[in-house]
């Protein structure tokens, strides 16, 4: 016995924690109406019928099952009386609008917002719980807070379904809120999931580009001449964008209503009086003669808002399904004057047909990607045509399957498409709309914009990468869009007017030959503002990233607004906000624009005071053996230009340079010599500051080694 205790006994108890059991019990168990996790309360009121699976319960989390108790489920069902059990405060990610995300901060199941897709929440006992709102079976899961506390609703698009159960929500708890976001999607997805995780897609090359959309700049009135000037004046700043985005109002449409959204499609061709010379002309200019690398065009998921024109001779080729817009659902505000059109749409056994040759004529033409825009909005379109989730994901197969025979894999933007039926089920593409659009004339959208972007990351960057949209350089706001792109993670374009850039501003993101210093992880709030308003409280939005060599980014901005907007805000900052940074390491850290490094201990904290709509970026670099790459000086994420770094052997530290620049490091000591891969380099050191600087010509990539 003894030594079955002594040898024997923890490797049997490592077993059982595995197989997510210890002495027979379940890490998560569902009783007389309470569901624990290791004998602690996580929700309690839970309905008849709601139970957590034996064959999927783990210690990280486990699925809940939801079963209908009569005869039929129907397309719509509704399961109240939820608690959440030692409850602190929370922040719920819904839908607003059909295809936009938008975070609310709360301290009671009965503030969680209709369409709710995410609950983060902090407990009593400084844990975190987590519940996410699946799709199964033709239907999607969403929540939404009432008298009894919170609901759970599914809802298959259709009248009616047969009774079934429903693996409908994933639940979890644990210390670390960003290691159980990771985990849970990773169980989430699985190994047979529609979806995909982003870790596990490559993204296009054409992100590592500062890119220029026509939308802002021209909306509906583009021209083929409009887009060559566009690009003339980038060409005269200095700064060239890698890709191009036509947006809206290149196209073939036909409007019988008032509104731009009651147009459809008339042809899969261009609009020939605003390019008269075919769009093929428009797409070898701007490679030809400015240097674009890939053209992208934009149409919607259904080819135009409200489908295809049914009076087209040239689209009656493809069956199409004819409604009016509704829902199981009762839609209120938003919703209901979205929902409520004609509309005109491919049926799924003909829209991968339909993707092919729109897609084809398009390759033909030299375009390299789509923007696909008002994919969630796919919904209220088919309402009946058959189960929500299969409609959209016979949609999505077709989409991306066609985008990648034409153009190449991932090379889409999605649009409008951070509905959970779209979310879950993009296997094929990565490149996502994270937010509402970028406004230029409504000063009160743009606080909102940046809140509503790093929020939304904690559900949409899971699965797709977050794209932060388009801004204007020269807008007044354009600085504080650009420091966000800059640590977002996610391409980086602009949409700026004829003449109206802020060169100054653009090299700031962007190498005079348009590549962008990105980093290679999305940006995300930091675990101090979790659950804070930072339009409402008085806390900066802090946001981290990593870039490739093991630096770190750390943004704030003041995004306060009423009752104090104007004022300046203060906060306190640390390292120890950046996850993935140790305790037992010594970091320099550096501002945008320079300035002496300050060395600084993981848990030391910094003030930081900034203005109305101020902003502030810093490079976090962790010292090794008294040196940490800090990056050029006039670029907001300046330690992205570092491949990687590190000693070569033990009197040469080794940076490897995606192109040149005027580059910094943080040194303990004075360096014997500097020298790149075309020759020694001068240097620059200051030996109080510890700052050591020297520049590489060229914007080819170089290796430089620092010999002491």
């Amino acid at each position: 016995m003894r030594l079955f205790i002594r040898y024997l006994l923890p490797g049997y108890l490592l077993l059982c924690l595995a197989c997510g059991r210890t002495g027979g019990q379940d890490p998560w168990r569902s009783a007389g109406g309470r569901l624990e996790q290791q004998g602690n309360g996580v929700l309690s009121g839970l309905p008849p019928g709601v139970s957590v699976s034996r064959e999927e319960n783990t210690p990280a989390g486990a699925f809940l099952y939801f079963e209908s108790g009569e005869d039929s489920l129907g397309g719509y069902r509704q399961w109240h009386g939820f608690r959440i059990a030692a409850l602190e405060r929370a922040t719920a990610l819904y839908r607003r609008l059909p295809w936009w995300l938008e975070p609310v901060f709360i301290d009671s199941e009965s503030g969680i917002p209709p369409e709710t897709q995410l609950l983060l929440w902090e407990r009593t006992d400084r844990s975190f719980g987590l519940l996410v709102p699946l799709l199964d079976q033709g239907y999607r899961l969403a929540l939404a807070g009432d008298s009894t506390g919170f609901r759970v609703e599914a809802d298959n698009n259709c009248p009616g379904g047969p009774a079934r159960r429903l693996r409908g929500a994933y639940i979890a708890r644990g210390d670390d809120s960003y290691r159980m976001l990771a985990q849970a999607f990773r169980a989430i997805v699985g190994q047979d999931g529609p979806g995909r995780l982003r870790s596990d897609k490559q993204p296009p090359g054409w992100i590592d580009y500062l890119g220029w959309c026509t939308w802002n700049a021209f909306y509906h009135q583009v021209t083929h001449e409009k887009v060559l000037e566009g690009l003339r004046s980038f060409d005269r700043g200095g700064i060239q964008p890698g890709f191009v985005i036509l947006d809206d109002g290149w196209q073939e449409a036909t409007a019988y209503g008032f509104l731009d959204e009651e147009t459809y499609l008339a042809g899969l061709g261009e609009n020939r009086e605003r390019f008269p010379l075919g769009l093929g002309a428009t797409v070898a200019a701007a490679k030809k003669d400015f240097g674009v690398r890939d053209f992208l065009v934009w149409h919607t998921l259904q080819g135009y808002w409200r489908g295809i024109d049914p009076r087209s001779p040239e689209l009656a080729a493809y069956d199409t399904y004819r409604s009016r817009g509704r829902s199981n659902r009762p839609l209120g505000g938003e919703f209901a004057r979205w929902a409520a059109f004609d509309y005109n749409v491919v049926r799924p056994e003909a829209v991968a047909a339909f993707y092919d040759d729109y897609h084809a004529r398009l390759a033909s033409q030299g375009v390299t990607g789509v923007k696909v825009d008002n994919q969630s909005h796919l919904e209220f379109m088919t309402y009946g045509l058959g189960p929500l989730t299969e409609v959209m994901g016979a949609y999505r197969r077709a989409l991306e399957s066609s985008v990648e025979r034409h153009f190449g894999a991932s090379s889409i933007i999605n649009c409008m498409s951070l509905g959970s039926e779209v979310l879950f089920q993009a296997a094929g593409s990565t490149v996502t709309r994270n937010s509402n659009d970028f406004f230029p004339d409504d000063p009160s959208s743009h606080r909102d914009h940046l809140v509503n972007n790093a929020y939304n990351s904690l559900l949409t960057a899971q699965l797709v990468l977050p794209d932060w949209d388009m801004f204007q350089s020269g807008h007044p706001w354009g600085a504080f869009h650009a420091a966000a792109r800059a640590i977002s993670g996610g391409p980086v374009y602009v949409s700026d007017k004829v003449g109206e850039q802020d060169f100054g501003l653009l090299a700031a993101v962007a190498l005079p030959d348009g590549r962008v210093l990105r980093c290679v992880e999305p940006a995300l709030p930091t675990p101090d503002i979790l659950f804070r308003d930072p339009r409402r409280e008085d806390v900066l939005l802090k946001l981290f990233s990593r870039n490739r060599a093991g630096t770190f980014m750390l943004g704030a901005w003041n995004c306060r607004s009423s009752p104090e907007a104007g004022a300046a805000l203060s906060d306190s900052l640390s390292v120890s906000l950046v996850p993935g940074t140790s305790p037992d390491k010594l970091y320099a850290v550096w501002a945008f624009g320079g300035g002496r490094p300050c060395l600084r201990t993981w848990r030391e904290t910094w003030p930081a005071t900034l203005k109305n709509a101020g902003f502030e970026l810093y490079t976090i670099s962790a010292l090794d053996q008294g040196v940490a790459p800090l990056g050029v000086v006039s670029m907001f994420n300046s330690a992205g230009i570092f491949e990687s770094c590190g000693w070569a052997n033990p009197g040469a530290y080794r940076l490897d340079l995606l192109a040149g620049g005027e580059i910094s490091l943080y040194s303990a000591r004075l360096p014997a010599r500097v020298v790149s891969s075309r020759g020694p380099l001068e240097f620059r050191f200051d030996p109080d500051s510890g700052l050591l600087r020297f520049t590489v010509e060229g914007l080819e990539a170089a290796e430089v080694r620092v010999l002491y």
